[in-house]
């Protein structure tokens, strides 16, 4: 069909696009604050593993005399880091830059991975229309995630694993042949070890296979054994935690993750609310406020419009039934292991491509049965993606401070830069705009994200700036106002904010600021 042609070269074209801009601009994000832990729970596995094997890689620094079963954090699973650990042994990566650089490369090309598998599932909703095209384009132009794929090492990864990985489902659904339950299995082991919410997989993929083949009962056992086993062979082979004890170390690990024990306050809606005790709410609100609001419109439209014409035909085939439950599935798990969830929605951005997929699905069933509701919609869609894409290029590289027009957004409302990426820029911008070419100054904070942008610095920039972690003896201090104590002071004018040289906004709300530290003769 014609339209079927047009739409893969205009979705090739658009991939191609997007991975090259991709990778231009991943050098412009910061540092954030939990990927130096993350490679700490990489480095420890790593050391645990070629103890196991007997190879002593002298390329691993750091972190070589933790005991591996006595590391509280070992429950993480770590593929992603051991294999970014093992590429930097290849590359003979020794400073911060380029090892957190190699990451940031990795994320967004994992991303991109995932894009393509949301493209070949779209293109088999409505080959018909530039639907799939429009849906990819949601799914590649949020703003927040498009900011996350380029740094974040856990909840994009889970993000782009879980996705490729309905991809893959899908492949089982189509040609349940051994060997695309197989590999299947491969991914699905892959998710379990990124985040233990992927064991949600396992259950939903053995309902395909028995909804498939209930009328076979042999290929039904068959398909489902190996799946199973399968998974459980790669989730064991994967995850060093597993090589003993496999069954108690995976329950205590589910225990561990379901219950994340992160104690400190949250900003909800001007308030300081303790992470054990954010409301059920806390995830529908941010990523309702968090989400181009015809986005968000068509996620639920599309989801309607499924659950009325899924009821109404009495009928809905397997795969589609999947998506909603893997889509649907985490959220009631969240609420009912009352996890604990901060940093916005972020947890939960996996759940994105299935919401996309659900979204093309009931606007294809509008499209059959409303063609003017279709039409509106779709042009709203369009028109929304559009202004969502300029705003994308307008605030870069901080698309992770995107809110809607229902956030009422000012400073102390909602959490900002929570994870620091920030400091990396205004650092940028105090050498570019600030300071002549012969001056170096000292550059103060007491967060370790602002030492990790400072280290992500480009040379030409660190040898005019030195990182102190005080105040004292310091020319500068930079913050990112991350909790109602900087941010009442700052709005005070308590020392150290009263001497602004700038700040950096986003739609008008300060996300970082550099403030003059004057001495005792200045003053």
């Amino acid at each position: 069909m014609p339209f079927t042609k047009s739409n893969s070269f205009v979705a090739g074209i658009i991939l191609v696009i997007y991975f090259l801009l991709g990778l231009w601009v991943t050098p412009d994000y910061g540092f954030s604050i939990d990927e130096a832990v993350q490679r700490d729970h990489g480095l420890v596995a790593m050391h645990h593993v070629s103890d196991l094997v007997g190879i002593d890689l002298h390329c691993i620094e750091g972190q070589k005399d933790v005991d591996f079963h006595n590391y509280t954090q070992r429950y993480y699973g770590n593929l992603f880091q051991m294999v970014a650990i093992s590429i930097e042994c290849l590359l003979d990566l020794d400073n911060w830059r380029s090892r957190y650089l190699l990451r940031h490369y990795l994320v967004f090309i994992l991303f991109f991975g995932s894009a393509v598998a949301v493209w070949k599932i779209l293109n088999s909703v409505s080959k018909a229309t530039w639907l799939p095209v429009i849906c990819l384009s949601l799914y590649l132009t949020h703003p927040r995630i498009f900011a996350h794929a380029h740094y974040n090492p856990k909840d994009l990864v889970l993000l782009s694993t879980y996705t490729i990985a309905l991809y893959s489902l899908y492949k089982v659904y189509c040609q349940p042949r051994l060997k695309w339950l197989l590999v299947h299995a491969l991914v699905c082991a892959i998710v379990i070890n990124v985040r233990i919410v992927g064991v949600l997989l396992v259950p939903v993929s053995l309902l395909i296979i028995l909804l498939e083949h209930r009328k076979e009962i042999k290929s039904l056992v068959i398909n489902a054994t190996s799946f199973f086993l399968a998974t459980i062979f790669f989730t064991i082979l994967l995850w060093p935690l597993l090589w003993s004890e496999p069954l108690t170390n995976f329950i205590w690990a589910f225990k561990s993750m379901s219950q994340f024990p992160w104690l400190k306050d949250l900003i909800f809606w001007g308030k300081a609310v303790p992470s054990v005790d954010a409301p059920w709410t806390y995830f529908f609100s941010w990523i309702g406020i968090t989400t181009p609001l015809m986005y968000l419109l068509a996620i639920i439209v599309g989801l309607l419009s499924c659950l009325y014409f899924w009821a109404k035909d009495r009928t809905v085939n397997s795969y589609n039934l999947a998506i909603l439950l893997l889509s649907s599935g985490p959220i009631v798990a969240v609420l009912l292991f009352d996890s604990i969830l901060y940093g916005g929605w972020r947890h939960l951005y996996f759940i994105y491509s299935g919401l996309i997929i659900i979204c093309a699905l009931g606007l294809d069933r509008i499209r059959m049965a409303r063609q003017k509701l279709y039409k509106l919609l779709l042009t709203l869609i369009i028109i929304q993606t559009g202004l969502t894409s300029y705003w994308i290029i307008k605030n870069h590289p901080f698309q992770y401070n995107y809110f809607n027009v229902l956030a009422k957004n000012e400073l102390g409302m909602h959490e900002q830069d929570y994870w620091g990426l920030s400091y990396k820029n205004a650092m940028e911008a105090l050498v570019d705009y600030y300071l002549s070419a012969e001056d170096k100054v000292i550059i103060a904070s007491p967060d370790f994200a602002a030492f990790g942008g400072y280290n992500l610095l480009a040379d030409i920039y660190r040898s005019q700036l030195e990182f102190s972690w005080t105040k004292e003896g310091a020319d500068y201090f930079v913050s990112n106002y991350r909790n109602l104590e900087d941010i009442t002071a700052y709005k005070n004018g308590v020392s150290p904010y009263q001497n602004e040289v700038f700040q950096i906004l986003v739609d008008g709300v300060p996300v970082v600021g550099v403030y003059r530290i004057l001495n005792t003769k200045e003053n």
